[in-house]
């Protein structure tokens, strides 16, 4: 079971250490036939969280973009 789904687990895995942080409770209550504790379960869910929180700040200052006009000026453009 990926924690939050296909494009949460494909964003993780551009953070390794993060990924082996919130996978390796996964896997080895996985192997040992157990359910995940709910401290774990709490940490993954963390973990998780301040990825998604990181991605959300960096496209909110993304939506600052400077770019050139056609006159070749720098200027702000916000949404």
């Amino acid at each position: 079971m990926l924690p939050h789904g296909y494009s949460l687990s494909l964003i993780l895995a551009f953070f390794p250490q993060t990924w082996f942080k919130i996978m390796h409770p996964i896997l080895e209550a996985y192997q040992k036939g157990e359910k995940i504790s709910a401290e774990k379960e709490r940490m993954i869910n963390i973990e998780s969280m301040k990825i998604i929180g990181s991605i959300f700040a960096v496209f909110a200052i993304g939506a600052a973009i400077v770019h050139m006009n056609l006159n070749g000026q720098l200027s702000l453009y916000t949404f």
